[in-house]
């Protein structure tokens, strides 16, 4: 997980510079970010993000591709996971974050 975090840290660093070569890799930083928020169990965080991330339009023109279909099956993954486990009353939080989100 600290490798994770770094290397996301790393990757925004660069940005700038990637920027200017023209090269677009910002999308697959904010992936990262969005991944490893969810693993610390920030959802709500990890879903405006991802959220974010399914709207843009320049998905395909990233040099690291981050396909949306695998972004909305992560943002539904939390209720689907609730539903199945029982989850609900524990990590009630997460499924009310991705619903507060679509709302």
């Amino acid at each position: 997980m600290q490798r994770s975090m770094a290397a996301t840290a790393y990757l925004s660093a660069l940005l700038p510079s990637c920027a200017a070569t023209d090269l677009r890799v910002d999308a697959v930083g904010q992936h990262e970010s969005a991944n490893i928020l969810w693993e610390q169990n920030e959802m709500s965080t990890s879903v405006k993000i991802l959220q974010k991330l399914s709207k843009r339009q320049d998905l395909d023109d990233q040099a690291i591709s981050v396909g949306r279909a695998g972004i909305l099956a992560q943002l539904v993954s939390g209720e689907i996971y609730n539903h199945w486990h029982g989850a609900d009353i524990v990590q009630g939080h997460q499924v009310a974050a991705g619903r507060l989100q679509r709302a």
